[in-house]
């Protein structure tokens, strides 16, 4: 698939465009969850979800297998190929859910916590529901149909929203959280299944997608490494300090998401296709990659600086009073993050030129440099602060070339 010079140009200013409407929707619906969950729910219910939530990102990390942003980058995509690809994610999505539900009892025994087991085993159920929308969402990508991608992501966030709120204001549960996951997924499917209108073939063999499929294990070791790095210090601060401790901390963090990842994962979308497409022209590479970088760090920058600045009041004000131990941990984390910005260009350089082994040794070296400082935080003194914990793993990291 190829663009010409104004086509790519366009292709990108669409992109942009779709991608700050559709994150303005998901920042007003996901700060709209959290004003409304955090009045509906308490601390305790959300750190026993956060207990469980690290089982279904691991599931979830072999589950794409890096299959999605195979599709994106292979330059002629045939429809065997597409095909092999999604029953791929399908089955692995199937034996991964079935998998969680098996070891449900594990996560509930670890923590002590006999609720986890139902939970957890819930959880599984948006494992199948990913498996069978992967390859559509990425051939949309693919196309560059950003406008399409925005619409279905922004129902999907707002029938998420609405399902937990009106299950939360029921039943003052954790159950209200997966719930509205559960609905926002299965609006996504149905969506990418209906826009595309594309079918797969019956199952085949999936020797004509061995090179997507080696790509996508490098991008699966890459997603592996930062699960790790990033999911070790809430294992580590529920185990310790209990739920209460990691309700806070995981509010704090997720306040901290919503600058981030409203930059870092519209901005890997548009880059990712517009990159691949261009590998052929060097000049045009390079010259893409430039204009895109600065509005990347621009648009994080000052809502990072700004969020720390005022973090006692927008913590009261978006969580209440009864998250005002989440305020010293929001600073920490956010000073942590504005160390951690380049990350996104670089994903942008490693996948459009195919380096997925690359891509992964980077990723290993930097969960090595996170991990200990976590490790040794809780084995060395466990009345120190999760403040520290995270603080201290999120600074210790390599550059690109680490």
């Amino acid at each position: 698939m190829r663009f010409s010079e104004d086509e790519q140009s366009r292709n990108v200013r669409t992109g942009a465009l779709a991608a700050i409407v559709t994150q303005v929707v998901r920042v007003a619906t996901q700060t709209g969850s959290v004003i409304l969950l955090s009045r509906l729910l308490t601390p305790v219910d959300f750190g026993t979800y956060a207990m469980a939530s690290p089982v279904l990102a691991f599931a979830v990390l072999f589950q794409d297998l890096g299959l999605g942003h195979a599709t994106v980058q292979k330059d002629e995509l045939t429809h065997n190929e597409l095909s092999a690809l999604f029953w791929v994610n399908l089955s692995v999505g199937a034996l991964l859910a079935v998998t969680q539900m098996a070891l449900s009892p594990l996560v509930a025994r670890f923590y002590s916590a006999p609720n986890l087991a139902p939970l957890t085993s819930g959880m599984s159920v948006t494992l199948l529901l990913s498996g069978a929308d992967v390859q559509h969402l990425s051939l949309l990508t693919r196309q560059m149909r950003f406008w399409t991608l925005a619409g279905l992501e922004s129902a999907a966030a707002l029938t998420g929203l609405l399902t937990s709120a009106v299950v939360a204001f029921v039943y003052h549960s954790y159950w209200a959280i997966l719930a509205g996951s559960l609905a926002s997924g299965l609006v996504l499917a149905g969506g990418a299944w209906l826009s595309s209108g594309w079918l797969p073939s019956r199952p085949g063999s999936i020797t004509a997608a061995r090179d997507m499929l080696n790509f996508g294990l490098g991008v699966t070791g890459y997603n592996f490494a930062e699960f790790l790095s990033r999911n070790t210090d809430g294992v580590l601060i529920g185990k310790v300090w209990g739920a209460a401790s990691l309700g806070a901390y995981n509010r704090a963090y997720r306040l901290l998401l919503f600058p981030l990842q409203q930059v870092s994962n519209p901005m890997v979308r548009i880059m990712l296709p517009t990159l691949s497409r261009l590998l052929n022209e060097p000049e045009r590479y390079r010259d893409s990659f430039r204009r895109a970088l600065l509005p990347a760090f621009l648009l994080v920058l000052p809502g990072v600086a700004f969020m720390i600045a005022s973090a006692d009041t927008l913590v009261e004000t978006l969580l209440g009073g009864q998250w005002s131990e989440a305020a010293p941990i929001f600073v920490a984390l956010s000073i942590a993050g504005l160390l951690q910005t380049s990350n996104s260009p670089a994903t942008w350089l490693f996948l459009s030129q195919g380096r997925a082994k690359e891509y992964m040794r980077w990723a290993c070296s930097m969960s090595q440099h996170r991990f200990s400082p976590s490790y040794a935080g809780c084995r060395s003194d466990q009345s120190a602060s999760p403040v520290h914990i995270r603080s201290a793993s999120a600074c210790a990291r390599p550059s690109c070339g680490g």
